[in-house]
């Protein structure tokens, strides 16, 4: 029996990304810097924990309905940031997901940060919650 598990175009994209990989070593680095950044910068100014040492960062928000709201709200302000919540997550570690790439601008962060803190805002009128984090920046950071 033959088995294909990826289809022939598929193969030769991954093959082609791989080329990129090896011809551009320095991406990798580059990537990690800049998401080093983007999780210092969110830990500096909200008071809930990020984890993550990848291009993939959890801002662990607790409540589901915290995570679902800021889902949301970063959504209709052009972010994608995924709601995780229980069961892939413990009870009451309902987080957000971003994913970094390289390449992001500076002032993405900044917008980011200010979309954030307005939604939670918003969250705290809606969820009537004390433990809303606390904004601690003066905006812009650089």
């Amino acid at each position: 029996m033959l088995f294909r598990s990826l289809a022939p175009s598929l193969a030769a994209g991954a093959l082609e990304g791989l080329k990129k990989i090896l011809e551009n070593k320095e991406w990798g680095n580059d990537l990690l810097s800049s998401a080093n950044v983007w999780k210092d910068e969110i830990i500096k100014n909200f008071s809930f924990p990020v984890q993550g040492e990848s291009h993939i960062l959890s801002i662990i928000v607790g409540q589901e309905e915290k995570a679902i709201y800021l889902q949301k709200y970063l959504e209709e302000n052009g972010f994608l940031a995924i709601a995780i919540r229980p069961p892939t997550v413990p009870v009451g570690q309902s987080r957000i997901r971003i994913t970094i790439r390289r390449n992001l601008d500076l002032n993405l962060l900044n917008n980011f940060i200010l979309l954030s803190l307005k939604s939670y805002i918003y969250i705290q009128k809606i969820i009537r919650s004390t433990s809303v984090p606390v904004f601690r920046s003066k905006l812009p950071f650089w």
